[in-house]
């Protein structure tokens, strides 16, 4: 028990020392492209000082609609679903307008916490991604 505790530990210091959130790298001037209205997907664009200038990640591959809900998800395609994105005030939050399967006229109002640990992540290469667990089933 005090081995597996031990080596839990380690494991989980060795991810943090290599894994970033958007929180920890203080990434600022988060903005949006793409969305149905241009025919395209949603892509983030942030500037983080503790790492390099306009990181972009297209946000498909991070969110669904379920049903008017904005849901954190691998490859959700939720782009064509969710209509006036945007990342206001501070840049922590995404907010969309999703619609609902049985009323697709109407729009379900949405706001996500982007700096929570489990939503983006930057990984060891300097890449920001989606979904820290993913990526770290990948390589258990």
């Amino acid at each position: 028990m005090k081995a597996s505790f031990a080596l839990s530990v380690a494991f989980t210091s060795v991810v943090s020392a290599l894994w970033h959130t958007f929180g920890t790298k203080q990434c600022t001037n988060a903005y949006l492209t793409g969305g149905p209205e241009s025919n395209d997907t949603y892509t983030l664009h942030v500037d983080c000082p503790s790492g390099r200038l306009n990181y972009t990640l297209t946000l498909d591959s991070c969110f669904a609609n379920y049903d008017g809900n904005l849901t954190h998800v691998a490859n959700g395609g939720f782009s064509s679903s969710c209509f006036n994105c945007s990342i206001p005030g501070t840049g922590s939050h995404l907010v969309c307008g999703c619609s609902p399967m049985n009323d697709p006229d109407s729009l379900k109002q949405n706001k996500y916490l982007l700096d929570d640990p489990y939503t983006l992540q930057f990984n060891p290469a300097d890449e920001m991604v989606c979904d820290l667990n993913v990526d770290i089933k990948l390589f258990a």
